[in-house]
């Protein structure tokens, strides 16, 4: 996703992650050989770091795993 200008944070997630999800909110950043499977809940504002594995179910408030 990109940022433009005057718009929402996009979610960054780095080449050699993996992101299966929809739900991930907006400024939140996913690592290197971290993981978020389909079905996982990530907030906004969140650093999912290098090897995280986030199954189906929510996670709350802002956070680095």
């Amino acid at each position: 996703m990109q940022n433009n200008a005057g718009s929402t944070p996009a979610v960054f997630v780095h080449p050699a992650g993996r992101c299966e999800s929809d739900s991930v909110g907006a400024g939140t950043r996913i690592w290197a050989f971290a993981h978020v499977l389909s079905g996982g809940v990530i907030g906004s504002d969140c650093n999912i770091c290098d090897g995280a594995y986030v199954e189906a179910g929510p996670w709350s408030a802002t956070a680095s795993l």
